[in-house]
């Protein structure tokens, strides 16, 4: 490593560091959302619902202010029917799934590269409205 000065390494350091700070916030927000590909995806919301698809888990959930919206995510999400109810925090990362003209067809290969929900965290607050009886 090339000798570097003390105060030029603070001044690196002093411009590095709020750098990285900007290039985290580019891709998380405060407002609940993620840059994940090329698409905006929602990390919080109340889990109302799985479904195990042929292609992946299918999540609806409703973010802070009522908006329903689904995700598609890891079939081990679908196993597990408790998360049901709660409020969640969504990870994504970019997976493969079954193509679209597959449709549904095992011994079809084609794939397509899509925002998947890995992994689902519990977080305290609102919780969905118990069914009515």
């Amino acid at each position: 490593m090339p000798f570097v000065p003390r105060t030029s390494r603070r001044t690196l350091y002093a411009l590095l560091i709020p750098l990285a700070a900007l290039l985290l916030l580019a891709t998380t927000s405060s407002s609940g959302t993620v840059k994940i590909g090329k698409e905006i995806k929602k990390t919080v919301g109340v889990l109302t619902d799985l479904q195990a698809g042929d292609v992946a888990c299918y999540l609806t959930l409703k973010d802070d202010q009522g908006a329903e919206f689904q995700e598609l995510g890891d079939f081990e999400i679908c196993e597990k029917p408790a998360l049901v109810g709660k409020r969640v925090r969504l990870t994504y990362a970019l997976g493969n799934v079954m193509a679209e003209e597959c449709q549904g067809n095992p011994d079809c290969t084609k794939t397509r590269s899509v925002p998947l929900v890995t992994a689902v965290k519990v977080l305290g607050g609102k919780t969905a409205p118990k069914p009515k009886k």
